[in-house]
């Protein structure tokens, strides 16, 4: 399977506030009648964001038995410098399918059993924002004479070597299903790794911005699940049970160099972690 894709959102808006209005019989129309200076009170922005995309997919299965698949994506976002806006992630993933060799036809009451092994990459763009790159914003007047103008400064820098942030995914599990598979188990153990996360780094404090977008940064999670299905009854009336458990946990693999850390903190401490006093007791 080959495919691709096209993504484009262009957002744009207008605000107007006024106070102090003599009548409200003329609810939000006739603004001009407000006895405050709208001038001042008049805003718009503009964001826009384009991605395009290519993918592959592969499947092939070998005598009913050994089952591979192979993934491709090549992305490009508007958002990254010129040099850094096209990333790879490629994936793959194998099963085995046991209940299918001829040795289980001594085992009848197994009716389904399979092995699988996956690893695979995607990209992530979206949790920096829509424009980290070098900005002018408003809000910076200046006085000549007596008079203040409305002025433009700098109010963001880009950083030529941001690039994607990828998500690294591991997992390994069992499909098994007995008696027709009126009874069946899943487990799952898996392996989830962030990198180059995509932050902000601050500047030094005589800097005259104060932060500047990058990649910094690496987060890990790891778990496994357990799911276990059951038909007790089936026919005209129904009856099934499922019983699920997990395990999940999310810790810091490295850290901002440019950030310090308390001295409680650890390197590798929970992402979520929360911090209090230790207590002498009551």
């Amino acid at each position: 399977m080959l495919g691709a894709g096209y993504y484009k959102s262009y957002n744009y808006g207008y605000g107007l506030q006024a106070v102090n209005f003599f009548t409200d019989a003329f609810t939000y129309h006739n603004i001009e009648v407000s006895s405050d200076d709208i001038q001042d009170m008049m805003n718009s922005w503009h964001i826009e964001r384009t991605k395009i995309s290519q993918f592959f997919r592969f499947n092939y299965t070998l005598k009913e038995r050994y089952l591979f698949s192979f993934v491709g994506r090549r992305d490009g976002s508007s958002i990254f410098a010129e040099n850094k806006k096209w990333g790879f992630f490629p994936g793959v993933s194998a099963a085995w399918r046991i209940s299918q060799e001829g040795f289980m036809k001594y085992l009848a009451f197994i009716s389904d059993l399979k092995f699988r092994v996956g690893y695979g990459t995607a990209g992530n763009e979206g949790s920096i924002g829509n424009n980290p790159w070098k900005l002018y914003g408003t809000g910076y007047p200046f006085l000549i004479g007596s008079t203040v103008y409305p002025g433009v400064a700098l109010s963001q820098l880009e950083n030529p070597d941001l690039t994607w942030e990828t998500d690294e995914n591991f997992n390994i599990g069992w499909d098994l299903g007995l008696f027709k598979n009126r009874i069946t188990l899943m487990t799952d153990y898996y392996i989830k790794t962030k990198k180059d996360l995509l932050s902000y780094n601050k500047l030094p404090s005589n800097s005259a911005i104060g932060r500047i977008a990058d990649n910094v940064g690496m987060q890990r999670s790891k778990g496994w699940e357990l799911n276990i299905s059951s038909k007790n009854l089936v026919g005209k009336f129904t009856w099934s049970t499922d019983f699920t458990i997990s395990t999940y946990d999310l810790n810091w693999v490295e850290r901002n160099p440019r950030v310090a850390l308390p001295s409680y903190v650890k390197e590798d401490d929970p992402v979520y972690a929360i911090y209090g006093w230790k207590l002498t007791g009551l």
